[in-house]
This record gives structure tokens, C-alpha cells and sequence, in this order.
């Protein structure tokens, strides 16, 4: 659990940092504005792109993050079940048995 309230945090944090950026764009934007629009285009052009840039950097972070954070917990899950499943083996084949009955009359049914 704390691993998820981590990357949380670090999530939230990325959000931050990409708040802080629109916030100084805007305030270049106007800055601009009131210095007459002269150089803005290429100002503006040049600040899009680096926070463009930085908004794909944070959005492969984070992606990273989550594709890893998805592994680990599939791992993790399919560890438990082989546990559970060589623990309880009778009461697994039990569920088996009955989930493939259940399937077998739901399938039956179309025909």
C-alpha cells in the first residue's frame, strides 16, 4: 500500500511542477503583452516548447511509473493465487470445477 501512496505523491508532485510551468508561461505571456509585443511570437514559440517538452518528459514518467507499478502488482497477484491455489488445491479444483459448469450452461444456452 505504501508503494501506491508513493507514486501518489509522486503524481502529485508532477502535477505541481507542471502547474508551476503554466503559471510562469502565462506570466511570460503577459509580460509580453505589456511590453508591446515585441519579440512575442518567437517568446511565446519558445517557452510552448520547452514546456511541450516537459510535458511529454512528466507524461513518460508517469507512465513509466504506472506500467511498472501494474506489473509488479500482476506479479504479486499471481504469486498469491499460486500460493492459494497450493495451499487449498481440492478447493480450488472445487471452484474450478463449478466456474466451468457455470460457463459450460451459460454457453450452451446461445445454441
Amino acid at each position: 500500500m505504501s508503494r501506491t501512496t508513493s507514486e501518489l505523491d509522486e503524481l502529485r508532485d508532477d502535477l505541481a511542477e507542471l502547474r508551476a510551468e503554466l503559471k510562469r508561461l502565462m506570466k511570460a505571456v503577459k509580460q509580453d503583452a505589456d511590453d508591446g509585443f515585441s519579440g512575442t511570437a518567437s517568446g511565446i514559440a519558445q517557452q510552448v516548447q520547452r514546456i511541450a517538452g516537459d510535458l511529454e518528459d512528466t507524461a513518460k514518467r508517469t507512465y513509466d511509473r504506472l506500467s511498472e507499478s501494474v506489473a509488479e502488482n500482476a506479479q504479486e497477484y499471481s504469486r498469491s493465487l499460486e500460493k492459494a491455489i497450493t495451499d487449498h488445491p481440492f478447493g480450488a479444483a472445487t471452484i474450478a470445477l463449478a466456474a466451468g459448469v457455470i460457463l459450460s450452461r451459460f454457453l450452451d444456452r446461445g445454441r
